[in-house]
């Protein structure tokens, strides 16, 4: 048993192995959310494949998990971000707005959202250009 009570399944039992020390959150959200349904599932449900879900969930994603929790903590756990241009915007899709703001944008409601993106603390680019 979790120290929450409810019975430890196979993603979360690896995500403690897997992750030294704590488990972040959001990660653990991510692993009782596979062990509830499955990881196909969550994968589809946040536009990842299966495998860099299995791999986030035993520590073993060779990249950034950055884009990943923000689309697990908006999507599964309905974090908020303050965005300057929608006010509050969960952040699976502030992470969907920041991949749209690299892109040419197609019209005056697109190119407002790119600027607010390159400009909002919440960016990737942002946080990396403050780095």
């Amino acid at each position: 048993m979790s120290a929450a009570g409810s019975p430890i399944g196979k993603n979360l039992a690896a995500a403690i192995e897997g992750w030294p020390g704590q488990v972040p959150d959001w990660v653990e959200t991510l692993a009782r959310r596979c062990d509830a349904d499955s990881q196909s599932a969550i994968a589809r449900a946040l536009g990842l494949s299966p495998s860099a879900v299995n791999s986030v969930v035993r520590g073993r994603y060779g990249a950034s998990t950055d884009r990943i929790e923000q689309l697990v903590r908006g999507h599964l756990m309905a974090a908020v971000v303050a965005c300057p241009v929608l006010g509050d915007l969960q952040t699976d899709l502030c992470a969907e707005w920041q991949a749209r703001a690299t892109r040419q944008p197609a019209s005056a409601f697109h190119r407002r959202m790119a600027a607010g993106c390159r400009a909002c603390p919440h960016s990737r680019a942002a946080r990396e250009r403050a780095a």
